[in-house]
């Protein structure tokens, strides 16, 4: 095993790349390490959080500690000097903490935090991502070393004796571990830790100590995601086939008692087989909540405010596709919290609110589907001023009736490319780079996103998004013999044709009146060039709504709503406007699922009235 010993920075070229061993990327336990390291990291990035709020917590130095020197364990095992280095110079610090129960506030807490960014770019590395720079990364070793040796005991304080420290607080006398106890490293550690000191009080004495309770939790596996996006993807076959079966009309005149139960049996298990493989890719909100949180620190330190964040639902789950995407447009929005939306300490007690600001971020399941909310208490969206913007910018006509629109009309309109009524450029945001982007992510995972804002209040904003990206609540349409599937999510009303309602115009085309507005009527048959096998009524109206656009499908019936399995359409269809897959109905037909989003800006739909 490697040594751990601190190495003189100056001996690196500033522009020379770490460089890993080239076996590294043959050995089986890579893949493992890369896995675990993380997981280590980002319990350390939770805890120094934590931290900051209860420098002197015993329990969450030692989860940092234990963090660092796990890594630089299998990390020398595996002959990776620099992250060695690295973890040593940080588990020394800890241990320095540990021993002289200093506090670990907010000031050392960011030097511990920037070895966690510079490990995390090194376990990257291993990933594949590019390599950091080698001096940049020695460079903080050598100051971690240089801080761990400021944190001196006082000769004055008898800490044995009385039990404090020099920090002024009580000495967190040395307690057995946590109730988690956490795996013992693959091999000899390279050295020992310092001591523990001795109890400096009865066990009847010492203060209360948090205690983390273990979490009732089975031995597990790593499986990689391919596997299990194979498993999920027969499952989805097994139930397309399944409702084949069970549809099939040469079944239907068996019209056998038993036979029906054993059949009803087997769809049981199907869907309870569907389930618990849609479970296996569902992951918990906390790693994306304890992400922002560390957001929240950084922004609110580089912008001069004091910004309190609350979370909740750490462990609301949904797909891991969704939240992997989700992590940017939360993290703009967040930013513009703070940056926009927070206001500095002395304008919020000139105001009456309290000096510190608060964003809070909600999660939370509700009617199938997963709900974010970032809510913040700062200015609010002011009205008159993203309508001079928008003026400005051309998005709405000088000569509009301005004071007729709906103030969600208004709000919607910083979801416009290259909007913003920032006064002045920082280098957190104010470029009108951002917003539209996000809602164009969100509608991506099929999803929605509404603003509540009171101006002088604050603002909400809050996601609509599908737990899952495999499966899409759908209604489906026929026109004919043929048969679509719009998601549910895009549909606002389902009605009956009405000619006198109906408007033929000369520019717009086909319209009809819906509560005084006209919203554009399109046939399917005609704008996919869908031949319908049979005659075609276009009786039914189905109102969708995707960015601000709106308009009817006319459809000859609504057949009902279903669950579909959505099955990509290949590569010669893929692209396809107006088009987001197909599934595959129990009768064994193939439908559509169509794109309302695509299919309307393709049809280049005018604006309706929101």
């Amino acid at each position: 095993m490697a040594e751990s010993k601190q190495s003189d920075p100056n001996q690196f070229e500033p522009d020379e790349l770490v460089a890993f061993p080239d076996d590294i990327y043959e050995d089986e336990t890579l893949s493992e390490f890369v896995t675990e390291a993380r997981g280590h990291i980002e319990d350390a990035e939770g805890a120094l959080l934590e931290l900051e709020n209860d420098p002197y917590e015993r329990d969450l130095i030692d989860r940092v500690f234990r963090a660092f020197h796990t890594i630089k364990g299998v990390a020398g095992f595996l002959q990776l000097e620099d992250m060695v280095v690295l973890a040593h110079s940080a588990e020394a610090l800890l241990d320095r903490f540990r021993q002289t129960g200093f506090a670990c506030g907010s000031e050392q807490a960011s030097h511990v935090l920037e070895a966690c960014d510079a490990m995390t770019s090194l376990i990257g590395h291993l990933a594949g991502d590019p390599a950091p720079k080698r001096k940049q990364l020695h460079d903080l070793a050598a100051r971690l070393a240089r801080v761990a040796g400021e944190l001196t005991e006082d000769p004055g304080a008898d800490s044995s004796a009385t039990g404090a420290t020099a920090g002024g607080a009580p000495a967190s006398a040395p307690e057995p571990e946590a109730e988690v106890e956490e795996p013992a490293p693959r091999e000899p550690e390279a050295e020992a830790g310092p001591p523990e000191q001795p109890e400096s009080k009865p066990a009847s004495e010492a203060p209360p100590k948090r205690r983390r309770r273990a979490k009732a939790t089975g031995p597990s596996i790593q499986v990689g995601t391919r596997r299990l996006d194979r498993l999920v993807d027969m499952v989805g076959e097994l139930v397309i086939a399944q409702q084949m079966v069970a549809q099939d009309p040469h079944l239907a005149k068996l019209r056998n008692d038993q036979f029906e139960r054993k059949l009803a049996q087997v769809s049981k298990i199907t869907r309870d087989l569907q389930e618990s493989s849609m479970s296996l890719r569902m992951v918990a909100m906390k790693s994306t909540i304890q992400k922002m949180t560390r957001l929240v620190r950084d922004v609110a330190s580089r912008s001069g405010k004091s910004v309190e964040f609350s979370a909740t639902g750490e462990d609301t789950e949904l797909d891991r596709n969704v939240v992997e995407a989700i992590g940017d447009p939360l993290v703009h929005m967040i930013r513009n919290s703070i940056d926009h939306g927070i206001e500095p300490e002395e304008e919020r007690v000139r105001v009456g609110k309290p000096a510190r600001g608060r964003v809070e971020l909600r999660a939370y399941h509700r009617s199938g589907s997963i709900f974010i909310e970032i809510r913040d208490d700062g200015r609010g969206l002011k009205r008159e001023a993203i309508l001079a913007k928008a003026i400005s910018k051309g998005i709405i006509p000088p000569d509009s009736s301005v004071e007729e629109m709906a103030d969600a009309e208004i709000l919607k309109l910083i979801f416009q490319p290259g909007f913003s009524t920032a006064s002045t450029v920082t280098e957190i945001s104010g470029r009108g780079v951002g917003m539209d982007v996000v809602r164009r992510n969100i509608e991506a995972l099929r999803g929605k996103i509404d603003i509540q804002s009171e101006e002088g209040k604050g603002s909400v904003f809050t996601l609509r998004l599908p737990l899952t990206l495999a499966i899409i609540d759908g209604m489906i349409v026929r026109i004919g013999e043929t048969q679509f599937v719009i998601p549910t999510l895009t549909i606002e009303q389902t009605m009956r044709l009405d000619e006198h309602k109906r408007h033929k115009l000369m520019v717009e085309g086909e319209m009809i009146n819906v509560r005084g507005s006209l919203v554009p009527i399109h046939r399917l048959t005609q704008d996919l060039s869908v031949a319908p096998q049979g005659e075609c009524q276009d009786t039914t109206l189905v109102q969708v709504e995707a960015n601000d656009r709106r308009a009817c499908l006319a459809v000859d019936e609504v057949v009902g709503q279903q669950q579909v399995v959505i099955k990509s359409l290949g590569k010669a269809l893929g692209r396809t406007n107006g088009l987001a897959g197909g599934a595959i109905l129990g009768d064994g037909r193939v439908a559509m699922i169509l794109d309302i989003d695509s299919l309307l800006t393709a049809l280049e739909t005018p604006l309706a009235t929101v």
